[in-house]
């Protein structure tokens, strides 16, 4: 981006999986001495991000991951007759922090609470972890959709789950800022997906209300196993899980 206006060369979206992309924008045209003069590109553009960056971090300790990208996107500058959009995201970078002076409050990723033979209280570093298993890590598989790969604050969700061999299993929603929590099974109980089925959920004329703090790139986890795992302890019991994970992104 240069004096405010998109630069021909800049990527717009939305990417092969349909989201909306970029993120944010940040200027080039930059002057350098080691350049002898402006350059251009993300070669420029890159340094404003990460001072941005860095500068948001210092206004809160704990602004990592997906709680730093969350805050930035509260710090920029809007623009577009929609935000975000597949050519300028949600905004222009700035050096002002967020609006009250400090980075908005993040959401906790303290972890969640399982079924006790899921391993109880479990910390995020571990449901992490979890994300990055690879899909095919147990035969019986697992699948997790979205009905669409973004939605407007207000709209009403639904997902859908299944797996290949009847299964034990968990279904997490986790947030732009990186919390999580358990959607199923309720608390103190263990579900049983059998083999083959398509479950639909919310069930009947249900659905989810889109909420406006979602606003930001969602993810649903669904993890199954021929038994409940304690993630507790990591060990050989893991690879007998499958994990499966879909994200969607939720706009103002």
């Amino acid at each position: 981006m240069n004096s405010k206006s998109l630069a021909s060369y800049s990527s717009t979206g939305p990417t092969d999986d349909d989201r909306v992309k970029p993120d944010i924008l940040a200027p080039s045209g930059a002057a350098s001495r080691a350049y002898g003069g402006a350059f251009d590109g993300t070669s420029a553009s890159c340094p404003f991000a990460a001072g941005m960056a860095a500068l948001v971090a210092s206004t809160a300790p704990d602004l990592r991951g997906e709680k730093l990208r969350a805050a930035m996107i509260k710090s920029v500058i809007p623009m577009g007759s929609s935000v975000p959009n597949n050519d300028t995201g949600y905004g222009f970078v700035t050096a002002e922090p967020p609006k009250g002076g400090t980075a908005p409050p993040a959401e906790s990723a303290e972890g969640v609470t399982l079924p006790e033979e899921w391993g109880g209280a479990v910390p995020a570093a571990v449901l992490d972890k979890l994300r990055a298993m690879p899909s095919s890590a147990w035969k019986g598989g697992a699948k997790v959709v979205t009905g669409r790969p973004a939605y407007k604050v207000g709209d009403g969700m639904k997902f859908g789950v299944r797996v290949d061999q009847t299964s034990a299993f968990l279904l997490l929603y986790r947030s732009s800022a990186g919390a999580y929590e358990l959607l199923l099974p309720p608390p103190g109980k263990s579900l049983v997906l059998d083999a083959g089925n398509r479950i639909a959920l919310p069930t009947g004329g249900d659905s989810i209300p889109v909420r406006s703090n979602m606003v930001g790139q969602q993810g649903l986890i669904l993890i199954a196993a021929p038994k409940p795992v304690d993630w507790r302890h990591w060990g050989e019991p893991n690879a007998l899980s499958a994990v499966a994970t879909t994200a969607f992104e939720v706009i103002p």
